[in-house]
């Protein structure tokens, strides 16, 4: 009988504290999942780390790995120096890379609807709320990228760098030759500028030599280059706003937990509008400099710069109808215009 109760004691004994152990268990679980291998994404920018215009995304990576907390790492591999910038969306899309921080128009034959982003007329914030994020990111979904979003860089445009002087740009750009890299192509052709499709890594050598009269680029960004020691004129006239598209691997963006995808586009959300004043003020300081430097701003009157504009706008939509779904194009317009 004392055996049987002293059996009967010492298994209540292990139920207690098998019991008493359950709570410890289950608060070790969360601890051995965050201790586990972090998610790796790794991406390529079109510019190399020390251009200006890499601020807003290393901002991005950098608020992105401090919140994900050890469970996502965004690893930035570099710039054109480990893949050729306009060939990173078509290595996102096939699997290469997973993300990349690039030009809409260097990827335009890739995904058409990109190349309306830098005709935007409208903050990306305002574009997240009337529909356009929501169609711009089913036409990259067709191609197998996820579109995270816009840099909000307003202030920061386009403008033509030239080592011919001008007096009347609705006579004299006609002929020129001018390094592009896709970007304003129609607007050129339609100027009667030659665009030549020219890597950034040899437009310094190309405009050194006289291979082609002129540059068009950003104001940020151009001095980091060095172009400003070959570049003799600027034409006082922005056109198209300077934006950068975040793509991801579709396949890879579908494979993150749903709390993750809200990080990264909460956090791209926060960026695009933290960040909109930020590239003003730099457009605004380099655009100095380059003055200060040596290089003569060619003057465009009210009259002209609003003839520029209609050209621009007009040549550069025209090609985006043509090339878009009847669906698409004139809903993507109406979105992007104010």
């Amino acid at each position: 009988m004392r055996k049987n109760r002293l059996v009967i004691l010492l298994g209540i004994l292990c139920l207690v504290l098998m019991l008493a152990a359950l709570p410890l268990t289950t608060a070790c679980a969360p601890e051995e999942e965050v201790g586990g291998e972090p998610i790796v994404l790794k991406s390529c920018s079109l510019f190399p780390t020390d251009n200006k215009l890499m601020i807003a995304y290393h901002m991005f990576v950098d608020s992105v790995n401090e919140k994900a907390k050890g469970e996502l790492v965004l690893d930035w591999m570099g710039g054109p120096e480990v893949i050729e910038g306009f060939s990173q969306a078509s290595a996102v899309q096939e699997g290469v890379l997973d993300m990349c921080y690039v030009f809409p128009l260097s990827y335009g034959g890739l995904v058409p609807i990109g190349e309306a982003l830098q005709k935007s007329q409208i903050p990306p914030w305002e574009m997240r709320e009337n529909g356009a994020y929501d169609l711009i990111r089913a036409e990259h979904e067709k191609v197998g990228l996820y579109w995270l979003g816009k840099e909000g860089q307003t202030g920061d445009y386009f403008v033509l760098y030239l080592n011919e002087k001008i007096e009347n740009p609705r006579t004299d750009l006609a002929g020129l030759r001018c390094g592009d890299g896709t970007i304003a192509r129609h607007f050129m052709e339609a100027l009667g500028i030659t665009p030549v499709r020219i890597d950034y890594s040899e437009a310094y050598t190309a405009l050194e030599r006289g291979t082609v009269d002129g540059w068009a680029m950003t104001i940020v960004g151009n001095m980091g280059y060095g172009f400003h020691e070959v570049e003799k004129y600027v034409l006082d006239y922005k056109f198209l706003s300077a934006d950068f598209s975040v793509l991801v691997n579709l396949d890879v963006w579908n494979s993150l937990p749903k709390h993750l995808q809200t990080l990264l586009d909460e956090t791209k959300a926060e960026v695009e509008k933290g960040f909109d004043d930020g590239y003003s003020a730099l457009a605004d300081e380099e655009w100095q400099a380059m003055i200060d430097y040596g290089m003569e701003p060619i003057p465009i009157s009210p009259e002209d710069a609003k003839w520029l504009d209609e050209v621009c706008y007009k040549a550069e939509w025209d090609y985006l109808l043509e090339v878009l779904p009847p669906d698409v194009g004139p809903a993507i317009e109406e979105l992007l215009t104010k």
